[in-house]
């Protein structure tokens, strides 16, 4: 005769995994991101759950979709496991007091039709402040018809940072970028621009500086959807690697590529210029995520 102390029947051992399972799925809804979301996966950026960071969440395997802030977000398959890539906006950092932390939720649509909310919380970063002196007054205080192009140029970019596309062809199982060209890399991402004692926009990049001419590499694969001179950023090229998913090149002397074009990883795209708003020669590269601008560092080993 087995002993009933070792031996559960069939039926309570089933009743108790239901049950097992029920209390798993709300602690795992209770427990801090930390415990919950991978920020280790080979091939993935780093995690950095701040203004202008990244949140990297472990979804269900049957997920078709998932929003934040209602836009589509990046969903990728890595070692039998779905996650989805969020780039926080920066300009939640006015939100957030300090010592607090900011909680935000994503919604997550599967297969059969379920949806279900997913919170994370975003801690308070203080970014640098960056003082800089413009000679050209226009590129600080410009005249209407200037700032009719500079409303232009902003429509024309917000637009092409909210294009969500999938390309068949491209994976992006490697997340991890390279640097787009040789030079000393600031990690002026964030910074508070004070030019010419005027306080503008946040940093919404990282500036690397380098000679004029020197050659520009895509970071990526991906379609060309915007190669143009706009008045701010000078010459301007961005890249749609699918899903949400950009990167942006700006200040460019030359540009060799057209728009809806595809390209490949390392395809050189252009040259280090000093067009549009600067101080001197430099690259300007944004990193872009569900139509918001993030640390670029993040994706560099």
């Amino acid at each position: 005769m087995i002993n009933s102390m070792y031996f559960t029947p069939i039926h309570s051992i089933t009743s108790n995994l239901m049950s097992l399972k029920k209390v798993l799925t709300l602690i795992s809804l209770l427990l801090p991101i930390t415990f919950i979301y991978g920020s280790q996966v080979t091939g993935f950026p780093k995690q950095e759950l701040v203004p202008g960071g990244i949140a990297i969440i472990e979804i269900p395997i049957n997920t078709i979709k998932a929003t934040y802030k209602n836009k589509p977000l990046f969903i990728t398959k890595k070692n039998n496991k779905k996650y989805t890539i969020i780039g926080i906006p920066l300009n939640l950092e006015s939100n957030i007091k300090q010592n607090k932390k900011l909680k935000q939720k994503i919604t997550i649509h599967t297969k059969d039709g379920k949806s279900q909310i997913k919170n994370f919380f975003i801690n308070l970063k203080k970014y640098p402040t960056s003082k800089i002196t413009i000679k050209n007054q226009q590129m600080v205080k410009p005249n209407n018809n200037n700032l009719n192009t500079i409303i232009n140029d902003q429509m024309l970019l917000k637009a092409s940072y909210k294009h969500y596309q999938k390309y068949p062809n491209n994976n992006l199982n490697n997340l991890i970028l390279s640097q787009p060209t040789k030079g000393i890399a600031s990690s002026s991402f964030g910074a508070r621009r004070i030019i010419n004692n005027i306080k503008k926009n946040p940093h919404k990049g990282m500036d690397i500086a380098s000679p004029k001419g020197t050659p520009i590499y895509s970071s990526q694969p991906g379609k060309v959807i915007l190669a143009k001179n706009l008045y701010l950023p000078g010459n301007t090229v961005i890249i749609d690697h699918g899903k949400g998913f950009k990167t942006l090149y700006a200040h460019l002397d030359k540009i060799f590529v057209k728009n809806n074009q595809f390209i490949k990883q390392n395809y050189k795209i252009g040259t280090v210029g000093n067009t549009g708003r600067v101080t001197g020669p430099h690259l300007h590269w944004s990193v872009i995520l569900n139509g918001e601008a993030i640390n670029p560092n993040l994706f560099l080993k």
